[in-house]
């Protein structure tokens, strides 16, 4: 605007490019403006440069930390979301169209080798050695496993488990590429020591090893954990979980037919759009729910209580597809099939599948979630036991008072009567009105099933393992309760033995003891509404009037135990993200690219990622000045090819040539 008020007049006005009085009216407002004079004096000022125009802001720190902030989230996004480098060369150029005005946009010189090695610097080296960093001082549990990629490499992937900020942290270290040729105990422990030696992660601080339960791993003579215990006495081994409840469902036993008739039905009809529809029909007409048959996997076995529970849901239409087959399609397979249908002790089998598979699959879903649940291990698997013997077994024989794991689940005087066994209201019904001769051929194939299952709990759960009753001391409702730690038979003195090089005993004991005195009720109903690794970092983070710690030997218990996991899920979440980077059209990517990605691509539920930990994401609001620092510094330098002022020109060149090139592919005619 060229007007200004004049003060102490209100009915005149000011030009401020004429210097001139004039008129507020409107007539001498637009008669001014349109005058020769005027319109000189606009000429003139719209042609001078301001003064603020001579002095660059394009150089400035604050300028140039932007510029390498957006280059550092752009490079982030492409390996948090796994989009190929090579499309940077489109992107680039896009950007800077869309917003010619931001003075950011037009100075981001980012080509494919620069965004690589930003990935490599920034997203492995930086933030790999924040972690190596919290290793070097800290109690830590090692995760491993093996797999296959899409081009035939084997690596193992090291996760690390540690309590760091009130937080239990589950984080990739690194994925070790191994020689295929020798995956021995002695190799696999070599490249995992190279592994820390590498990093100058002290090996005395691993505290436990959690694997999926293979002898390569957790063999008794000679395996991965048997030399890392000849080198560190302490470590203590945790078979996962969830592989263990899922090796016992693998072992039951039934007869062939049972899971041969689920494959069958499952790959006749889900190999063919044709036959789905036709099921699909079948169901709408007799108001079924509409839903695809499964797939039955072949090494996990949790998943055949979906498979089986489909399949009950669907029987009738099942069948009415089958006998529409036969008479249609004549195919050897579909009378089998069918026949196979209208066997009674087929469904009966699946009936009883659905209520035994169930109790696996219980167990099993209670120990998925990654928050902090090895306190219940021990209580948790005795109740599964429990649960199986209660169907097979005398009541006196699993009492309360029986250690389970002593129990001889195989031994004839120990059952029921054959009539007795619990086969689950379903199926009991379905089978109640067959001959008896049938009925009792069927409940003896049950009754091998349950010895199977409580055999295989007994030898893989670790029911017989003191070391995990002492760790519902966990537990508040142990921990601040004196008769409860008497009634659970809890010492975490014999917890502490594990690790005598870490914890004072003496020390340890007169704390456990002032435990539950220490907080008055009001906080300790706090604590129990807490989350267990909250509540215990509040505890152990509490310090008395000379702002000492109260319980510092209990702090070093409770932090090697949270870094105990109980299951290994986190590898083979990790090799999923393997298979997602390294794909069918890129599988020859560089196998130093592959860490950086997983580092920003890995999710858990503490910790997403090394990124995300630090709130290194694309879409966050900063970048921390460190990872500017180190972009300077490490990456910049070293790719001086892309930072020089003829970058650009390489970039907008090569986009040139990829444009061409599409132009003058021929058209294909319609």
């Amino acid at each position: 605007m060229w007007l200004k008020a004049l003060p102490k007049n209100n009915k005149k006005c000011v030009c401020k490019v004429c210097n001139t009085e004039i008129l507020c009216g409107k007539s001498e407002l637009l008669k001014h403006a349109e005058s020769k004079k005027h319109l000189k004096n606009m000429s003139a000022v719209n042609s001078s440069s301001r003064i603020s125009s001579f002095f660059s802001t394009n150089n400035t720190p604050k300028h140039q930390n932007a510029v390498k902030s957006a280059e550092i989230r752009l490079s982030i996004f492409f390996a948090e979301h796994n989009v190929a480098t090579h499309t940077i060369y489109h992107l680039m150029p896009l950007l800077k169209d869309i917003f010619p005005d931001s003075k950011v946009c037009q100075d981001i010189q980012l080509g494919r080798t620069k965004c690589t090695e930003i990935i490599k610097n920034i997203v492995g080296n930086y933030e790999t050695n924040l972690l190596v960093k919290d290793l070097r001082d800290t109690s830590f549990s090692v995760l491993v496993d093996e797999t296959t990629d899409i081009s035939a490499k084997k690596s193992m992937c090291v996760l690390v488990r540690y309590t760091k900020q009130f937080k239990v942290v589950t984080q990739l270290l690194e994925l070790v590429q191994l020689n295929a040729a020798d995956c021995s105990a002695v190799e696999l422990y070599n490249f995992l020591k190279n592994c820390f030696n590498k990093h100058e992660i002290p090996i005395a601080n691993i505290v436990g090893v959690a694997s999926d339960g293979a002898n390569v791993m957790v063999g008794k003579n000679n395996s991965l954990f048997s030399h890392l215990k000849s080198e560190v006495p302490d470590i203590i081994l945790m078979r996962c979980i969830c592989h263990s409840s899922a090796l016992v469902a693998g072992c039951a036993e039934l007869p062939s037919s049972v899971e041969n008739l689920i494959r069958s039905i499952s790959t006749y009809i889900s190999g063919s759009a044709k036959r789905c529809a036709i099921l699909q029909e079948i169901q709408e007409f007799m108001q079924l729910e509409t839903t695809k048959i499964l797939n039955l996997s072949t090494t996990r076995w949790l998943s055949r209580h979906a498979c089986i529970v489909r399949i009950l849901d669907n029987w009738e239409a099942i069948k009415h597809f089958f006998t529409l087959a036969v008479f249609e399609d004549k195919l050897k397979s579909a009378e089998d099939i069918l026949n196979k249908m209208q066997d009674m002790r087929s469904k009966a089998y699946l009936l009883f599948l659905k209520y035994a598979l169930n109790f696996l699959n219980s167990f099993n879903a209670l120990f998925q979630p990654r928050k902090v649940l090895i306190h219940n291990l021990f209580d948790s698997s005795e109740k599964l036991l429990k649960q199986i013997c209660s169907n097979f077994l005398k009541p006196e024989v699993y009492a309360a008072n029986r250690n389970l794991s002593e129990i001889n689940v195989k031994h004839p005087n120990n059952f029921e009567q054959l009539q007795n066994i619990n086969l689950g209201i379903e199926c009991q019904e379905f089978i109640r009105n067959m001959p008896q001769t049938e009925k009792n051929y069927i409940l003896k194939m049950c009754l091998q099933f349950y010895i199977t299952v409580a055999a295989q709990i007994q030898s893989r759960l670790p029911l017989n393992n003191m070391f995990f009753r002492n760790l519902q001391f966990l537990d508040p409702e142990v921990a601040f309760n004196f008769n409860n730690r008497t009634k659970f038979n809890v010492d975490i003195k014999e917890v502490a033995k594990m690790y005598p090089n870490h914890i004072n005993l003496t020390q340890l004991s007169v704390e456990w003891q002032n435990l539950p005195n220490a907080f008055n009720e009001f906080e300790i109903l706090d604590f129990k509404n807490m989350a267990i690794e909250e509540m215990w970092l509040k505890i152990i983070d509490s310090k008395n009037f000379n702002d000492e710690y109260l319980f510092p030997n209990l702090k070093q218990i409770i932090n090697i135990v949270l870094s105990l996991p109980h299951f290994n899920a986190e590898a083979e979440r990790i090799f999923s993200l393997v298979t997602d980077i390294k794909s069918k059209k890129r599988n020859r990517i560089d196998d130093d690219f592959i860490n950086p990605n997983l580092t920003s691509t890995s999710k858990n539920t503490q910790m997403k990622t090394k990124l995300h930990s630090l709130g290194l994401v694309c879409d966050k609001q900063g970048i921390s000045d460190g990872s500017v620092a180190a972009i300077a510094s490490s990456v910049l330098k070293d790719v001086k090819i892309i930072t020089t002022e003829g970058s650009s020109k390489i970039d907008e060149n090569k986009v040139a040539r990829e444009r061409n090139k599409f132009r003058n592919t021929p058209k294909k005619e319609f």
